[in-house]
């Protein structure tokens, strides 16, 4: 997805009612999570450390309500 496919989506997704924040995060900066989130395990930090490019950039989505997280993951799921 191209840059600005993304803002796209990050736009109309962020526009729903049921969405109070919509944040992107790239590749580097998954990563660097993953290594703290994961810090205390020495197999995933391998993995990780053997696979760099193993997580994808991603939009993440906060919910108004999260009562309204099936209805935004279907919203995503339809073409």
């Amino acid at each position: 997805m191209t840059a600005e496919a993304t803002a796209d989506l990050q736009n109309e997704v962020a526009s729903w009612p049921q969405v109070s924040d919509v944040f992107f995060v790239s590749k580097p900066a998954a990563f660097d999570e993953a290594l703290v989130l994961f810090s205390n395990d020495e197999a995933m930090l391998r993995v990780l450390e053997e696979n760099p490019d193993l997580l994808p950039a991603s939009l993440r989505v906060q919910p108004t309500d999260p009562e309204d997280y099936d209805l935004i993951v279907i919203r995503l799921e339809s073409p």
